[in-house]
């Protein structure tokens, strides 16, 4: 029985895997030939979840541009490392305030999907002005860790010239 590959998912994958200039090289090559699946992977190429890895500084510039209740909107969605992370990163009474919107009375999925989308576009402009390019290169490694790892556990030898080490600056 041959298992079913989403080509969606490892486009994504894929392009994780490179800079941003040769993800922007080649979305906008594909924008030429296809403007909607474009749009899509870009759009899901930097994940909610990925907010995990935020810096407070980045949060800080983040609450310039996004109310906290649009944050805790879009918390109900995430996963709880995710969650607790970004609550972490809040003074006390923010991290209350923010309780109280989760706790509060139960919202449409849309309504939830729609404030990650806010966060989404802010974080990819800041992405795209490079603002936020260490965290990038933090969801890189990530990548880049969990694609040694799986070639380790399928025994395909791995070029010792590369190093982790060498690219975590």
């Amino acid at each position: 029985m041959k298992k079913k590959i989403d080509g969606f998912k490892q486009a994504i994958e894929m392009l994780k895997g490179l800079d941003l200039a040769s993800q922007q090289s080649l979305l906008a090559e594909m924008a030429r030939k296809d403007p909607e699946m474009a749009i899509k992977l870009k759009k899901n190429l930097i994940t909610f979840d990925d907010l995990e890895f935020l810096t407070i500084d980045m949060m800080k510039r983040l609450l310039k541009d996004i109310p906290l209740e649009v944050f805790g909107l879009a918390l109900r969605g995430a996963s709880k490392q995710t969650a607790t992370h970004i609550l972490n990163m809040f003074s006390t009474n923010m991290k209350n305030d923010v309780e109280e919107i989760l706790k509060g009375k139960p919202r449409p999925l849309d309504e939830v999907l729609e404030a990650q989308n806010k966060i989404m576009n802010v974080v990819q402009a800041l992405a795209e002005k490079g603002e936020m390019i260490h965290w990038l290169q933090r969801v890189l490694m990530i990548f880049l860790r969990k694609l040694i790892d799986v070639f380790q556990k399928i025994n395909v030898k791995i070029n010792p010239k590369i190093s982790l080490k060498n690219m975590s600056s």
